[in-house]
Order: C-alpha cells, then structure tokens, then sequence
C-alpha cells in the first residue's frame, strides 16, 4: 500500500509486519506478545504497567516518581539533591556519610558507637551505662556526681574545691600549701 489507507474495521496480521514510517494510534491498543522497539520511544501520556517490567539499559526520569510498593534496588543509588524518607529508613549494611548529618528526632544507638574527633553536645547528656574515658578531659563548667565517684589515678584541681560532706583519705595525704582548717581534728 503506497499511499494513505483507513480501515474502519480490524486489523488481523498473523505474520511479522514491519512499519518504516511513522505510526499514529488513538485508540487503545492491545498487544498480546512481545513488543520489541529498537528505537527511541517517546510516549506523552500516561502509561500503566501491569506485570514485571524488566529494563536492561539507562532509566532516566526527568520528572517526578511514585513508588507505591516495594521497591527493591540492587546497586548503588547516587542522589544529586535531597532524600526525603517520611517512614522508617532500614539498611542492613554500612553507611558512609560524607557530610553533615542532622537529626531532628532522637538517635538510638544499639551497637557500639566510634567517634574518630570531638564530640560537641550543647544540651544536657544523660548517660545511663559506665563511660570509658581514656584521653584527656576538659569541663568548662561544673561536674556534679550524685554517684560514688571512683578515681584510680591522679587527680589535679587548680581551683578552690568545696567538699560539703566527709572526706576520707586512706593513703598519705601531702599538702603543700596553706592549709586551713576552720573545724575541730580528730586523730
């Protein structure tokens, strides 16, 4: 067929057709097997998807998606601009964040944490287990213990120190300064 040709009825081909012009539908159209494009595919309205789809190349989407179900992806996923995740964010392997991270909500922490530089908390920090401290440390402001207070090394306090209950000292005790005692000794 040459040249323009309407059928207003069906259209049956039981063999292969090969169509090298451009081809118009507008109607709904329902293919039974395969459909195999070589070429570019543009498709300005809506498409629904009812079974696996599998793509073997590039998916690039311009605009936005929507995920109602699961989703499942097996390789690295790259974002250029924010994640929003509004439900509960699950990984079962490491995550490397090479930026800042900010967390409006509370951080739970079942595991064991590592901090590799300082750790600054500007609000009060409750610490319900033993800590470990192994290098220097620095209070700016005042330390209150309602607790026994253990201390197996030395001790430095270069500010006056109050003590408003007993003091018990089963070693020697050195004092090299001035020493004032306002209550009664007993030995």
């Amino acid at each position: 067929v040459t040249g323009a040709t309407t059928i207003n009825n069906n259209l049956e081909v039981t063999g292969t057709s090969t169509l090298s012009g451009g081809v118009t539908i507008s109607g709904a159209t329902t293919i039974n097997n395969n459909l195999v494009v070589t070429g570019t595919s543009t498709l300005s309205g809506g498409v629904t998807i009812s079974g696996a789809t599998t793509i073997n190349n590039n998916l690039v989407v311009t605009g936005t998606s929507t995920l109602s179900g699961d989703t499942t992806l097996s390789g690295t996923i790259n974002t250029h601009g924010a994640l929003n995740v509004n439900g509960v964010l699950t990984g079962t392997g490491a995550v490397d964040l090479k930026s800042t991270l900010d967390v409006d909500g509370d951080l739970t922490v079942t595991g064991e944490a590592t901090i590799n530089n300082n750790l600054v908390v500007t609000g009060t920090s409750t610490l319900s287990g033993g800590v470990t401290i192994s290098g220097t440390t620095n209070i700016n402001n005042n330390l209150d213990v309602t607790g026994t207070s253990t201390l197996s090394g030395g001790v430095t306090i270069s500010g006056a120190t109050t003590i408003n209950n007993n003091l018990v000292v089963t070693g020697t005790s050195t004092l090299s300064g001035d020493t004032t005692l306002s209550g009664t000794i007993n030995t």
